[in-house]
């Protein structure tokens, strides 16, 4: 994505949150946060050799993986919104 200038229309969040940059963290973030609670909520599983139901495998990485995502396009929507604010061009709230 290439900012061209105050007067460029700011990306829509979907837009930020999808980029290349922002998933990448995203997965990092979930594999190390998603294992870290795997290991906390389902060890009694673990340790007597059997599976968690996969649905919480799924939402153990599912929601650092989507906060990650959120936060990260949220701050850089808010960065670009100030930014455009301090070059006197009102942006949308």
């Amino acid at each position: 994505m290439s900012e061209a200038g105050p007067d460029a229309e700011l990306p829509s969040f979907w837009r930020l949150a999808s980029r290349r940059k922002s998933v990448q963290r995203g997965i990092r973030v979930s594999a190390i946060v998603g294992s870290i609670l795997i290991l906390i909520n389902q060890g009694e599983y673990i340790l007597a050799a059997e599976w968690p139901p996969i649905w919480k495998i799924l939402l153990t990485y599912i929601v650092p993986f989507s906060v990650s995502t959120y936060t990260g396009a949220s701050m850089k929507l808010q960065e670009l919104r100030d930014a455009r604010s301090e070059v006197g061009i009102d942006a949308a709230p």
